[in-house]
């Protein structure tokens, strides 16, 4: 358990935590010290006790692993300049996260993500920037639902379903800012689910143009092919 926050008077160069649960109830996780160039690890099933601000951004930034799931009724925002954040499980699958934020990173891996009115945004950047998806984006947890964005190249590793249609509150909006491929259209048939209610979804790059979707269905108030 930490209990407080970690670096943040003074930044770690690495950390690497193991064990079957960890609880993060400290605000900010500082580890942007040093050459960089290291891999913050996460290996057990992460509980959020508050909300939580991790930092690996530094003069060269480091990456960032999930190795377990991630849950906790609170926010996760990530800062990792254009080091890589992976998230190799579930996120908020048992208890929906407030929401979820990568401000910045070079290439982003994302399993299944469920959070609450606080949403998911997600923005990459640097000369090959990605945002690889392996599971569907939920964020009706809540009262209200939140607002999907993913600004980057997105590819499917699986068949995604995102959702903000919420049953009795607000809907959210989703914005693919950038383009959106299937990983290999020869040997997988992806497909792509945008149910948005009420919301506006809007795709601000080319879709299918690399790797062909095999199907793709959106429902919404207001539908942007840009």
């Amino acid at each position: 358990t930490f209990g407080g926050s970690i670096g943040a008077t003074q930044a770690l160069a690495d950390l690497d935590v193991t064990a079957s649960t960890i609880n993060l109830n400290g605000a900010s996780i500082v580890v942007d010290d040093g050459p960089g160039g290291n891999t913050v690890t996460f290996d057990g099933a992460v509980n959020l006790g508050t909300g939580v601000s991790i930092d690996v951004d530094g003069i060269s930034d480091n990456n960032l692993i999930f190795n377990g799931t991630v849950n906790g009724a609170q926010t996760l925002s990530i800062t990792a300049g254009l080091g890589d954040v992976t998230f190799s499980s579930a996120v908020g699958g048992t208890t929906a996260l407030q929401g979820l934020t990568i401000v910045s990173a070079d290439d982003v891996s994302l399993n299944s993500v469920r959070t609450r009115s606080g949403g998911i945004s997600i923005t990459t950047g640097g000369a090959d920037p990605s945002i690889t998806l392996h599971g569907n984006l939920d964020t009706t947890a809540g009262t209200n639902a939140g607002n999907v964005s993913l600004t980057g190249p997105v590819t499917l590793a699986a068949n995604v379903s995102v959702l903000t249609d919420h049953a009795t509150g607000t809907d959210g909006h989703v914005t693919f800012t950038g383009t959106v491929n299937a990983d290999n259209a020869a040997t997988q048939d992806r497909t792509l689910t945008v149910t948005a209610g009420t919301g506006t979804v809007t795709f601000g790059g080319s879709i299918g143009a690399t790797q062909a979707l095999a199907d793709l269905d959106v429902t919404a108030s207001t539908i942007n092919l840009n």
